[in-house]
């Protein structure tokens, strides 16, 4: 009971629970960001939590540009200034960034608050003070998908209460709540994101104005409604063919050590950074024992050479919480009607349609299924740095929404295929593969929208083909 005298204050109400725009303002107009250069005018710290875990908005959002979901806006920066936005994120949804840039910037991010950057120059020593961030080129691939990490139980976007940056969840290094609660997926609120014109602060960044176009879109996961059964097929497909073989073999330890430790199974984490290997467990300070079931000794960070895929292994071992030690027989988020949010590197929609695949470096192996045909409203497909063989399937051009392709670093021969007529592809990188013949002029045909096309360390044995002027 409250103490006497005690007056009760009635509960603020929680954000809304959903706040993703369904139009665009000013569209096709694309609304400019207002940049900044005095970050001492904005608070640090924007939210407070209550005692339920709500955050409640402490300030009007003058000086924060709030993003519609999907909605392109234009960003004009000088040096040293920056742009503050934010979005909101319902729970279980993922952020997605696309941008097209005069030069690279960077996203400064975090939860619930305002993030910063501020240098400073103390004798005669460059000095920062930031949040978390990513880098962005304008040479890179210009989309980059921000969600909690499914494979090591873990969750890098929603950050820890106790600081900035920090990895929460019960699969971090130190395990310790989200904001709200220890499963990533429950965390919702507003994403802060400070753009920051890289001109002037670093010794090989261009001089000048910064410009670009972005778009930042919330997609929110399918609630139960399951992936659609044609696409849920190429999944299974996907994985059987590809990974599971290999899976099989992945040598387990000892499965009641933690989640990340590096006596419990293999993972590729480990293994790249050469925890296995018979010189780095000499050292009297490494915990590693089980040198006589597997070992490595050298060549670990050679994409070509990761022996087992662990994609979709940590949902079959860690489904089962009364049981750390049992691994299910199949991946869980591939059961039944399928479940994307128990998928990792799948992206759905809120109608449960698969919109991009991020696979890379995950040590898949084989010829892709011809059911890939079957994502018929993939966006991005990602798949570097495996070790995936044969011809490169028509079908992949299949979805007629597809825009991004990434097949870097494996070893597809044969021709290279044709997209459909009139594709919306815009990016598409072929680079380090095996392909025997030379460029098809229907690449810069088919597809008129083609702004990037990477074909690096490829042996072809032709000139440029004549359509190429029509790019």
């Amino acid at each position: 009971p409250p103490p006497p005298g005690h007056i009760a204050c009635p509960a603020p109400p929680p954000p809304p629970k959903t706040r993703i725009d369904e139009t665009c303002p000013a569209w096709p107009g694309k609304e400019a960001l207002v940049p900044r250069d005095d970050f001492e005018a904005l608070p640090r710290l924007t939210e407070a939590q209550d005692e339920t875990g709500q955050y409640i908005p402490l300030f009007g959002a003058g000086g924060i540009n709030t993003l519609a979901s999907g909605c392109p806006v234009t960003l004009s920066l000088n040096a040293r200034e920056s742009a503050y936005c934010r979005i909101w994120i319902p729970a279980g949804a993922v952020l997605r960034y696309e941008w097209e840039a005069s030069q690279p910037f960077v996203v400064f991010y975090d939860w619930h608050v305002v993030p910063h950057y501020v240098s400073a120059t103390v004798d005669g020593q460059f000095s920062a003070d930031y949040n978390g961030y990513n880098y962005f080129t304008r040479e890179s691939a210009t989309v980059y998908t921000f969600e909690p990490d499914h494979t090591h139980g873990r969750d890098f976007y929603h950050t820890a209460s106790e600081g900035t940056n920090v990895f929460c969840g019960e699969g971090a290094l130190y395990p310790r709540d989200c904001v709200v609660g220890t499963d990533p997926a429950i965390n919702e609120g507003w994403a802060y994101l400070t753009l920051r014109s890289l001109a002037d602060d670093y010794d090989d960044a261009e001089s000048g104005v910064l410009t670009a176009e972005l778009t930042f879109t919330v997609l929110q996961r399918t609630e139960g409604g399951g992936i659609p059964l044609p696409q849920l097929r190429a999944l299974r497909e996907l994985y059987e063919s590809t990974c599971k073989p290999s899976q099989e073999q992945l040598p387990l330890f000892d499965l009641s050590k933690p989640p990340l430790d590096v006596n419990r199974h293999w993972t590729s984490e480990h293994h790249r950074a050469g925890r296995y290997s018979f010189e780095h467990t000499l050292d009297p300070a490494e915990t590693y024992a089980h040198q006589a079931r597997f070992n490595t000794s050298g060549d670990e960070r050679n994409y070509d050479t990761l022996p087992y895929c662990e994609w979709l292994f940590a949902s079959r071992l860690d489904s089962n919480s009364s049981d750390p030690t049992a691994v299910l027989p199949g991946p869980p988020g591939l059961d039944g009607a399928g479940d994307c949010q128990q998928l990792a590197g799948v992206t759905c929609d809120h109608n449960g349609n698969v919109v991009e695949l991020d696979l890379n470096g995950l040590a898949l192996r084989g010829e892709l299924p011809s059911s890939i045909a079957d994502l018929t409203s993939l966006e991005r497909l990602a798949i570097s740095n495996n070790q995936l063989s044969g011809q490169l399937p028509p079908a992949i051009f299949s979805s007629p929404v597809l825009k991004r392709l990434d097949v870097t670093h494996n070893h597809f021969s044969g021709p290279i295929p044709c997209p459909a007529d009139d594709s919306p592809l815009r990016q598409l990188d072929l680079s380090q593969n095996e392909f025997a013949v030379g460029l098809p002029g229907c690449l810069f045909v088919a597809a008129p929208r083609l702004e990037r096309l990477a074909i690096n360390y490829l042996s072809l044995n032709s000139e440029l083909p004549a359509e190429i002027k029509e790019a």
